[in-house]
């Protein structure tokens, strides 16, 4: 695992996860957006708080960091998700993460959420699960496929 230092990400407040259950489905979506470091972790937390039974480690919100990073380093990136937000030079290598933890850390459940992030703002044309097993990748598949069609939260955004 990376330990990063995280410079673009800090922990949602009280008031900032209030301000996002009381938006509008536009304004949630614009909040979720890879346009902002918190981007994928806002949609983390409203979307899966089914998931989220802890508070983040300090290398959950690294590897938040690393996933946004990640999305702005692609080079298809769309522009309208292009962020402005200057970032270093030493954070333009990482184009690939690879989430190293120990159990129940929600290496699985964060991957899930980011396939599903990815479809949701179109960030990718094909995505590909890998995992150990042609069974937990198809498991991974049918999980998110569920999400996308009985997550009312995402559906109603």
């Amino acid at each position: 695992m990376i330990n990063r230092k995280s410079k673009y990400i800090t922990q949602i407040t009280k008031a900032e996860w209030d301000e996002l259950v009381s938006a509008s489905p536009s304004a949630r979506v614009e909040a979720c957006s890879p346009l902002y470091p918190k981007g994928f972790m806002r949609y983390y937390i409203y979307y899966h708080s089914q998931d989220v039974k802890y508070k983040f480690s300090k290398e959950h919100y690294d590897i938040f960091e690393s996933i946004w990073i990640a999305i702005q380093n692609q080079k298809t990136l769309k522009e309208k998700y292009k962020s402005n937000i200057h970032i270093d030079e030493e954070d333009k290598l990482i184009t690939e993460i690879a989430i190293i933890a120990y159990r129940e850390f929600g290496k699985t459940s964060i991957i899930k959420a980011l396939t599903e992030y990815m479809i949701c703002y179109d960030l990718r044309d094909y995505i590909n699960v890998e995992s150990r097993s042609d069974s937990n990748s198809e498991r991974i598949l049918y999980d998110i496929r569920n999400q996308l069609q009985t997550n009312n939260r995402l559906i109603n955004d």
